[in-house]
C-alpha cells in the first residue's frame, strides 16, 4: 500500500489508549540491584508494565548467549508489586553477536538462541511475560526465514500465552517478511528529535504503519529512544501520525541502562527532572485508562 493512500484521522493529536511501557536493561550482574527500585517508581506512577531487556551476546563459539539472566527475585518481585512483564532479548551492536558475521551453523545458532530464551522463561514459570521480543542489530541473520519461523513456532506451542516477535529498526522490515513472521512489528524507533522533525516522524510513523497493514500485525515500539532534548515532543510525535486502522499495542520508554528513566536524572534517556513529560504521562494515563492503571 502507499504510503500516500493512508491518512490519519487526527493528525495533530495522540493516539489515546496506548499501553506504556517503563525499559530497564541489564548490563552487569549489579544492575540486578535496581529492579525493586524500579518497580517501587513505577507503582508511585500508577504504570505497570515493565520491560526487562537482558544483553544478547556471542560466547566463545561464536553461539549467542544471555550474558545476564534473569534475575531469580524477578517473578517475586512482580507479584509483589503486581506488574505485568514484557522480555526482550537484544544486542546494542552487531559485533557483539554477530563477531564473524554470519554465523557458520544456522541451524546451531538457532537451537543455541532458542535455548538461552526457553533457559529464562523457565525462571519465570509462575509470571510469564506477555510477550518476548528478540532484537538489535540482526543483520546477519535476517534472511533466515525458515530458520526464524522454525524457532519461533517452536517457542509459541511451549509457551502459547507469549507474543513472540523479532524486534529491529524499521529498515530491516522494509520487506515484510520478518514482519510476517512475528506477532507484532517490534519497531527499535529511529531517534528523531527536535521541531522541524515533526514531518520526519509522520514520514517515520507511516512507513511503521504501510508494512504493518501489509503484514497484517500489529506495531508495538519496544524502544522508543526518547534521547536528548525536547523529550516530550518526541514522545508525542511517537504517538501521532498513525492511520486509524493501524493497532498500536504498546510503547516502551526504555533506556540502555538499569535504571528505568523515571528514576534518571543524568543519562541521556533520563526524564526524572523532566516534569512535562512525567505530567503529560500522568494525564495521558488518566484520560485514556479508565481503572487508572494500565
Amino acid at each position: 500500500m502507499a504510503l500516500g493512500m493512508l491518512s490519519c484521522k487526527s493528525p495533530e493529536l495522540e493516539r489515546p489508549g496506548v499501553p506504556i511501557s517503563w525499559g530497564m536493561r541489564l548490563n552487569w550482574e549489579k544492575d540486578e540491584a535496581q529492579i525493586n527500585p524500579n518497580l517501587s517508581k513505577m507503582r508511585e506512577l500508577a504504570m505497570r508494565n515493565l520491560m526487562l531487556e537482558l544483553p544478547l551476546k556471542a560466547d566463545s563459539a561464536g553461539m549467542p548467549k544471555v550474558s545476564i539472566d534473569v534475575p531469580r527475585e524477578t517473578t517475586g518481585l512482580l507479584s509483589t508489586y503486581r506488574n505485568k512483564l514484557q522480555l526482550a532479548f537484544c544486542n546494542t551492536n552487531e559485533a557483539e553477536l554477530f563477531p564473524q558475521g554470519l554465523p557458520e551453523n544456522i541451524e546451531a545458532w538457532f537451537a543455541a538462541l532458542q535455548n538461552e530464551i526457553e533457559r529464562n522463561l523457565s525462571m519465570l514459570a509462575l509470571t510469564l511475560p506477555e510477550r518476548v521480543i528478540i532484537g538489535g542489530e540482526l543483520a546477519p541473520v535476517a534472511a533466515q526465514d525458515n530458520a526464524w519461523k522454525n524457532m519461533l513456532d517452536a517457542l509459541r506451542r511451549k509457551y502459547p500465552s507469549i507474543k513472540f516477535s523479532i524486534g529491529a529498526r524499521l529498515d530491516l522490515f522494509d520487506d515484510t517478511h520478518l514482519a510476517t513472521l512475528s506477532d507484532e512489528l517490534a519497531i527499535d524507533y529511529t531517534p528523531l528529535v527536535g521541531e522541524v522533525l515533526k514531518a520526519e516522524s509522520r514520514t517515520e510513523n507511516l512507513r511503521i504503519a504501510d508494512i504493518a497493514l501489509r503484514a497484517k500485525r500489529p506495531v508495538f515500539i519496544y524502544r522508543a529512544n526518547l534521547i536528548g532534548e525536547e523529550q516530550l515532543l518526541q514522545l508525542k510525535n511517537r504517538l501521532r501520525f498513525w492511520p486509524e486502522d493501524v493497532q498500536l499495542a504498546g510503547l516502551c520508554i526504555n533506556s540502555l541502562y538499569a535504571t528505568i528513566p523515571a528514576r534518571d536524572d543524568h543519562a541521556y534517556y533520563g526524564l526524572a527532572d523532566d516534569q512535562e513529560v512525567l505530567d503529560f504521562l500522568e494525564a495521558y494515563r488518566r484520560a485514556t485508562f479508565t481503572d487508572g492503571e494500565e
